[in-house]
C-alpha cells in the first residue's frame, strides 16, 4: 500500500488538492488508513456479556461501531478482517473509479459524483462487515 500511495508525484498531489473532488479522494483514502490502523487495535476478543446479550454497537475511545447485526465473539473475528479488507480495497480500487469518473462525467454533476462516491465509501466499508458477521453466526449456528 505504502508504494502505491507513494507512487503519486508531488504533481499529481497538487492538482488533486486543487479541486473539490481531489480533497474528497484524498480525504476518502485517509479515511480508510485510519479506518485501517484503527482495527489493528481492536481487541481480539469482546467481553463475555457481549455473548450473553444482543449488542449491536461497539464502543471505545476512539469511535463507535453501530451495525444491525448483533456482536459476539462467534462473528467478531470476521467482522476484523473484513475492515481491514474494505479499508484496503477502499485504497486502491477508490482512486481508480474516481479517475475513471472524472474522465467520464462532466465537471457539472460534481455534486451526483460527490453523493455516489459517499455511498461507494460506505457501501465498501458496512456492507462487507454485516455480510461477514451474518456469515459467521450462521456457520456456528450449523455446527
Amino acid at each position: 500500500m505504502l508504494l502505491l500511495g507513494s507512487a503519486l508525484t508531488h504533481k499529481t498531489l497538487l492538482q488533486l488538492m486543487q479541486g473539490v473532488n481531489g480533497c474528497n479522494l484524498i480525504l476518502s483514502m485517509a479515511f480508510g488508513v485510519v479506518f485501517g490502523l484503527y482495527t489493528c487495535f481492536l481487541p481480539a476478543k469482546l467481553p463475555a456479556y457481549y455473548d450473553e446479550n444482543k449488542i449491536y454497537v461497539y464502543s471505545n475511545r476512539f469511535a463507535r461501531m453501530h451495525l444491525p447485526i448483533a456482536l459476539n465473539n462467534r462473528n467478531w473475528t470476521a467482522i476484523r478482517r473484513s475492515i481491514l479488507h474494505s479499508s484496503l480495497v477502499l485504497m486502491t480500487v477508490l482512486p481508480v473509479l474516481w479517475f475513471a469518473a472524472e474522465a467520464v462525467i462532466p465537471q457539472k454533476y460534481l455534486v451526483a459524483k460527490q453523493i455516489v462516491g459517499t455511498a461507494v465509501v460506505l457501501l465498501v466499508l458496512l456492507v462487507p462487515m454485516i455480510v461477514a458477521g451474518t456469515r459467521a453466526d450462521r456457520q456456528q449456528n450449523k455446527q
